[in-house]
């Protein structure tokens, strides 16, 4: 918070923003706390909050009254929402990635290997057989 409130350089609006900050951000941490869930994207959301609200300072009167602490809520609701969205968005991405990457994936290796070794055993086996019977399988198989 503290670089958002070195940006600002006029002292009157600086000091109105903690104030601000001071009085409102319990509540705006509580708000998007309950929809994201986690101690810092809540901490998160409130600080994106409050950038949002800095550049906009001028045009907020009054440090204390219903209509600001409404406000406060909805935008810190707004940025936690955007925020759920954003990382709902990246972790199903992250899932359809992985089953990608599953369904892709040949045999392996070692599989290969077996499925040489085990067609030489046959192949092997076939020619030992009764030259008729052996280019019937042959004909089969091959």
């Amino acid at each position: 918070m503290l670089i958002i409130f070195a940006a600002i350089q006029n002292k009157e609006n600086r000091s109105r923003l903690e104030v601000l900050y001071e009085e409102h951000a319990s509540r705006m941490y509580k708000v998007a706390y309950r929809i994201l869930k986690d101690e810092h994207l809540a901490q998160d959301a409130v600080q994106e909050a409050f950038i949002n609200i800095s550049n906009t300072i001028d045009k907020i009167i009054g440090t204390d009254c219903n209509k600001i602490k409404a406000l406060f809520v909805i935008i810190v609701r707004n940025v936690a929402i955007d925020i759920y969205r954003l990382r709902k968005k990246q972790y199903s991405l992250s899932i359809e990635e992985i089953e990608e990457d599953l369904s892709e994936s040949g045999p392996s290796v070692e599989e290969i290997l077996m499925n040489n070794e085990t067609f030489t055993r046959v192949a092997e086996k076939i020619r030992e057989l009764h030259p008729p019977y052996a280019d019937i399988l042959s004909l089969k198989f091959f």
